[in-house]
């Protein structure tokens, strides 16, 4: 359990957010992690790797779910052929 990370590629739209959290905590629970071994595997190990405090950025209070949930509301993950995304880019840069 110490050397397990999990990500989630987010925000991408081939991710699996926005349900990544409740996603994860389903397929850990049926595994039969513990909250502590849940802790691990979702940040603890990855942050002790690679010697980072994530709280630095964003308070551990502000870092629930639902507050970064509420952080990226404006991410468009909708999945698009790269030629629609392509068009959508010229169209911003026209813009300007």
């Amino acid at each position: 359990m110490d050397i397990i990370a999990w990500e989630c590629d987010y925000p991408h739209s081939d991710s699996i957010w926005p349900d990544a959290p409740e996603w994860l905590e389903k397929e850990l629970g049926a595994a039969g992690c513990t909250d502590e071994e849940t802790g691990k595997i979702t940040w603890q190990n990855a942050c002790r790797c690679y010697h980072w405090d994530p709280f630095t950025e964003v308070p551990k209070e502000r870092a629930t779910v639902g507050a970064l949930r509420a952080l990226a509301a404006d991410v468009d993950t909708t999945i698009r052929s790269r030629s629609e995304w392509a068009e959508l880019y010229h169209q911003k840069h026209a813009a300007m």
